[in-house]
């Protein structure tokens, strides 16, 4: 598939991710359905993955996950305006909050 339709199917899926309640999407599993999805392998998806990434479009950020450092994808075209601070690397109180949700349950001791 060229490069520039793979580029478009990643945006897209993180679209349609996002209308199912994603803000964010964990990378390997993304990559797995992607490769599925679009029917191209996964490395040709992690390769688009990093040039979406060097083009500002897309950004991959850690989060913890059940103990655990996990890679999460990000459109930028749909969520720039509204979870991002100024700075590409920070993510504003709000989303914080919604990943925790997202993620796991929080529990609170009493």
């Amino acid at each position: 598939m060229p490069p520039q339709h793979l580029d478009a199917g990643i945006e897209y899926l993180l679209l349609k991710f996002a209308e199912d309640g994603h803000v964010c999407y964990p990378l390997a599993e993304f990559v797995t359905s992607a490769a599925d999805i679009l029917e191209s392998p996964g490395p040709d998806i992690d390769a688009r993955i990093l040039v979406l990434e060097s083009e500002l479009r897309l950004e991959k950020m850690n989060l913890i996950v059940e103990g655990e450092i996990t890679p999460f994808l990000w459109s930028k075209k749909l969520f720039s305006n509204i979870w991002y601070t100024k700075s590409p690397h920070h993510v504003t109180l709000n989303c914080k909050l919604q990943i925790l949700i997202y993620i796991s349950p929080m529990s609170h001791s009493d």
